[in-house]
């Protein structure tokens, strides 16, 4: 593996974590009901919401992505 090839692996798992780290708070931020909008909404939209957020947060990842990351984050905090 070449110098910028390791630094590119590096990189997008810093990326990775970061997108983690925020998918938890994400779901924490709904569990404690401090996304007070989402309360009279349902839950595609909420889902899509909560997607947009950690989009909006973590850009460059694929939505399949930024699924997973949301699905394991609410795993976590149940």
């Amino acid at each position: 593996m070449s110098i910028p090839s390791k630094i590119h692996a590096i990189d997008r798992e810093k990326a990775k974590q970061d997108l983690e780290n925020h998918a938890l708070l994400i779901a924490e931020g709904y569990q404690n009901g401090t996304l007070v909008e989402l309360q009279k909404v349902g839950w595609q939209m909420t889902w899509n919401y909560l997607l947009k957020a950690l989009r909006t947060c973590c850009p460059g990842f694929s939505e399949i992505e930024y699924g997973i990351a949301l699905n394991q984050a609410f795993g976590k905090v149940e």
